[in-house]
């Protein structure tokens, strides 16, 4: 494969993605009240999608975020997020707005699968089967050594650390103890410990103004 590295490790995401079953395309052009496709120079700027966890519970989302300089300096964007145990109808709403759409129902789009050999030429970008994508490599390796420094800085005492590589198990009590250790005594830390008491209260401050009332009554 040649090309900028960048967009060569991207496709190779997303052909992995799709290879795995994780993943689906599809097209939506443009048309008339006929259904008839049309030119057009708009877009389909709209970010939406639902997600649902084991339990049922279920998120969705919808907004016209546009992750440029131009997009953050000039542009008016706004991003909305409904949650299913709070506000269950809106949920309801974005998921068969959504469902219309990629089932070729809406009346200003034509929906379309990605064609089989476009679907062929993308999986050329596949990593080897027995790897995963460069980028999730980078990532995977990256999430172990934070999930090692973080547990060796948790780790209660100040014996000597576990050999490189090696991150020491510890139990949800132990993990629980170590971090309340570390926020008793970071008032002593040199480094952020005049602020401990502030970051770790549960008292919320009232307003400026009702506390100045407040001292004079």
């Amino acid at each position: 494969m040649t090309g900028d590295p960048r967009t060569v490790d991207a496709l190779e995401l997303v052909a992995w993605m799709v290879a795995q079953g994780y993943l689906d395309v599809k097209l939506a052009v443009p048309c008339d009240a006929n259904r008839r496709p049309i030119r057009d120079d708009s877009i389909f700027h709209e970010k939406t999608g639902s997600i649902e966890d084991k339990t049922g519970d279920r998120l969705a989302f919808n907004g016209s975020i546009n992750e440029t300089e131009y997009g953050w300096t000039r542009n008016w964007e706004s991003f909305n997020a409904f949650t299913s145990w709070n506000d269950g109808p809106r949920v309801d709403e974005e998921e068969a707005s959504f469902a219309k759409l990629w089932a070729n129902q809406a009346k200003r789009a034509i929906t379309l699968d990605v064609p089989t050999a476009l679907r062929e030429q993308l999986l050329t970008f596949l990593p080897d089967p027995e790897q995963l994508p460069k980028c999730m490599q980078e990532h995977d390796e990256e999430g172990r050594e934070n999930t090692e420094a973080r547990r060796a800085t948790l780790r209660p005492g100040k014996g000597e650390l576990p050999a490189p590589g090696v991150a020491p198990v510890l139990s949800i009590d132990e993990e629980r103890q170590a971090v309340w250790e570390r926020i008793a005594n970071a008032a002593n830390d040199p480094i952020g410990g005049d602020r401990v008491g502030e970051a770790t209260s549960a008292v919320v401050p009232c307003s400026s103004r009702r506390s100045a009332g407040a001292a004079g009554d």
